[in-house]
């Protein structure tokens, strides 16, 4: 069935081909050299299959996915004959990788100018190396996710020092070039790294906005990280005005919480916190350094993402609370606290009237964004009730038990 792909292709201009555990092993010698106007290929799922390293039609190339298939050297090999690359993909989940240490191999030095996307997923010492080998256009936004990160104690971490020397050379020149103004960090549950990943900005809606910059950071003494030394000297991160950590499940080794807010230190001119009670609770164990961070914020939101809030505040103060607190203790109080989706609260809020005067509370009642679905009261204003969401849960929950639907 695989026998047109050799027939020549004078006008094919981009071949995609998802594969789902095949025998197909009649791909293997893929595509001949007519086809003078390629320039996009990838194979997906592939398990056999390569396309050939030598083909004239290479340099015509804007866009290519390497799949696990391929050492690194023949990555490298490829690339230097790809001088009109704008987009590159490289799997690598097979750990496919040369007869020698990639650290002992004089691999060449390619220089990409059009390179706009550089995609790396697998293996973090093949990542590194091509990271390495690497210098793209000041342009290149990198996405380097699912690497295998070394296991404390077992693993060397000279590979990840690797990939991180690497990274430094993409992330600095692109921050420079499209200085973030929001940035995401996050503890996945399944997973013991750290992600950064910067956002569009909410700001110019409407726009094209750059592709975004993502990669992964091994979660560990992150206060001896050359990468996020690099990113605070460099003022990346002072630039950026909102900061989303969706972070559910703190690492409990020591020093953890001290590392995310050495991180968290080159955020001078974050305006907007969103993150989780359950990210705020381990840095509040640091009441010192915690008032020294954030000078200029105003806003908080308290992000639950269809979790109901921990029934363990019921009986304490929840910790955006105490961070609100923290706040005005030092003189720089927090201006507007949003608490998401009332549903999934389980407390009202109407004592902080007289704790926070002037704090402007914000909620939802539906878990979609909707204008009409959204409600405020400054405290100090004189209608307490008004944060008694207690209430408003009841009206909801009656108007829906026709409807079979109960929050509480």
């Amino acid at each position: 069935m695989w026998a047109f792909l050799k027939e020549p292709a004078p006008r094919l201009k981009s071949i995609r081909i998802y594969l789902l555990n095949l025998d197909t092993a009649l791909l293997s010698g893929i595509l001949l050299d007519d086809c003078p106007l390629l320039r996009s290929i990838g194979i997906f799922d592939a398990e056999y299959n390569r396309f050939s390293i030598n083909s004239s039609w290479l340099p015509n190339l804007s866009s290519v996915t390497f799949s696990s298939q391929f050492t690194t050297g023949e990555v490298l090999h490829a690339l230097q004959k790809m001088p009109e690359l704008v987009s590159l993909t490289v799997f690598n989940f097979e750990c496919i990788t040369d007869s020698v240490s990639d650290h002992q191999i004089d691999y060449p030095q390619i220089t990409l100018p059009k390179l706009k996307v550089l995609t790396l997923q697998g293996d973090l010492r093949n990542a590194g190396t091509i990271l390495q080998c690497l210098t793209p256009s000041p342009d290149c936004a990198l996405s380097a996710t699912w690497m295998g990160m070394p296991i404390p104690g077992l693993d060397s971490e000279s590979d990840y020092e690797h990939y991180e020397k690497g990274i430094i050379s993409f992330i600095v020149p692109y921050f420079s070039l499209h200085p973030p103004s929001a940035i995401e960090l996050c503890f996945p549950l399944d997973r013991d790294i750290l992600s950064l990943e910067s956002l569009p900005s909410t700001t110019s809606s409407g726009l094209d906005h750059p592709p975004r910059f993502s990669v992964e950071l091994y979660p560990y003494h992150l206060h001896s990280s050359s990468l996020v030394k690099e990113l605070i000297n460099s003022d990346s991160l002072s630039r950026v005005t909102t900061l989303h950590m969706p972070i559910y499940i703190m690492r409990t080794t020591p020093g953890a919480a001290l590392d995310l807010i050495y991180i968290l230190e080159g955020f001078s001119s974050l305006t907007t916190l969103s993150t989780t009670d359950v990210t705020l609770q381990p840095l509040l164990q640091y009441p010192d350094r915690m008032s020294t961070l954030f000078p200029v914020l105003v806003t908080l939101e308290v992000t639950r993402r269809g979790q109901r809030e921990w029934v363990g505040w019921k009986s304490d103060v929840p910790p955006h609370e105490r961070f609100l607190n923290l706040r005005r203790e030092i003189g720089r109080p927090i201006a507007v606290l949003d608490l998401g989706y009332i549903l999934e609260l389980h407390r009202d809020r109407d004592h902080l009237e007289l704790r926070h005067p002037g704090l402007l509370v914000k909620w939802s009642i539906s878990p979609i964004d909707c204008e009409r679905c959204t409600g405020e009261y400054r405290c100090g204003d004189g209608q307490p009730e008004k944060l008694r969401f207690s209430r408003v849960r009841q009206h909801l929950n009656a108007n829906w038990d026709g409807q079979g639907r109960d929050w509480d």
